[in-house]
């Protein structure tokens, strides 16, 4: 598995499955134009949309080959297993593919309530016992962390990553350059989680070499 950062929430999420495809997923393309920059351009398969208005329709659609993906549901595509969970105005979403899950938070704002704790447990575990709210850890997390009352701030952020630990903590959501969002910096939050020696890489891989560190990790992507 293989992310690309593009800035606020937008990822491109590069994966090869089982049979040798390659799939490309690419994460809210509309929150970098949102924040002033220029959407990026790419090829991409499935597009994840976390945001949604009030009288927005749970839907998915494909055309041209991209399949998007908007509002809470289950899917399966290219081996690749999504499920959408509503926590209003977000949709988060929930990946498992190549033995690595994943939690993409979008643009969340608040912090996640004890339903939507149940429903990602029951997920994650696959055990349908509804009253347990406690969340296995999961493997990668894409959280926002830039506050404003736009998305989570680096405080919100922190109790969120109590809740599920991670493995790997990859932030997102905050201000970066062009960005015209004053939204706080990555430092911040950087500093609230104490971690050291953060250097910001181009791309990241993640394997299962790099997962059998059973201590969290903050990894910050550098802007394309």
């Amino acid at each position: 598995m293989h992310l690309t950062w593009y800035g606020q929430s937008c990822f491109r999420i590069q994966i090869k499955t089982s049979n040798k495809s390659n799939v490309s997923i690419i994460t809210d393309p509309q929150t970098v134009i949102w924040a002033g920059g220029r959407k990026p351009s790419f090829s991409t398969q499935i597009i994840l949309n976390s945001q949604r208005g009030k009288n927005d329709k749970n839907k998915s659609t494909s055309a041209d080959k991209i399949f998007s993906i908007s509002g809470p549901g289950e899917y399966e595509i290219e081996e690749i297993f999504i499920r959408g969970i509503n926590y209003f105005p977000t949709t988060v979403y929930f990946l498992q593919v190549e033995n690595i899950s994943l939690l993409y938070l979008g643009t969340l704002s608040k912090l996640p309530d004890n339903e939507v704790l149940k429903q990602l447990n029951s997920f994650l575990s696959n055990n349908q016992d509804k009253q347990q709210a406690k969340s296995k850890p999961i493997d990668v997390l894409l959280i926002p962390i830039g506050g404003k009352d736009i998305v989570l701030s680096a405080e919100q952020a922190k109790k969120v990553i109590n809740i599920f630990e991670p493995r790997l903590i990859i932030p997102m959501s905050y201000y970066t350059a062009p960005d015209k969002i004053k939204l706080d910096l990555a430092s911040r939050f950087i500093n609230l989680m104490n971690a050291k020696k953060v250097t910001p890489i181009d791309k990241l891989v993640v394997n299962q070499k790099m997962l059998a560190d059973k201590n969290k990790q903050i990894i910050v992507l550098k802007r394309k």
